[in-house]
């Protein structure tokens, strides 16, 4: 996930959010999606493919709304009761600042292939 590029501390936050506060909570399933299912045999003649994206405009409290939909957060809740977002509440709404919306961008994952 990508916030506009004049957000990186924003970026920052999110990131920190998912590798140190949640990792360990999400399904190891989730690797896979980390590593653009490039770890996964393929057994095809791989097809180079084009980029495609998820471009959405939130308001904060949509992107808190989304953060918290996160199988990871959803396990840490369950494990710690408690919510982990209020962990960087606070530094994400300052980043945020006044802005009333803000682009978010999530990369799309894929391999395609073709059978000889």
């Amino acid at each position: 996930m990508d916030i506009q590029p004049a957000q990186t501390y924003i970026n920052k936050i999110i990131d920190h959010f998912y590798y140190d506060i949640t990792h360990a909570y999400w399904d190891k399933e989730r690797l896979l999606v980390d590593a653009g299912y490039k770890t996964i045999p393929f057994p095809f003649e791989e097809i180079q493919t084009p980029e495609f994206e998820i471009v959405k405009t939130y308001t904060f409290e949509q992107l808190i709304g989304y953060l918290r939909t996160w199988s990871g957060v959803r396990h840490y809740i369950e494990k710690e009761h408690a919510d982990p977002t209020m962990l960087i509440l606070s530094d994400l709404k300052k980043a945020w600042g006044n802005e009333e919306q803000l682009q978010v961008r999530w990369p799309i994952h894929m391999r395609a292939g073709r059978v000889k």
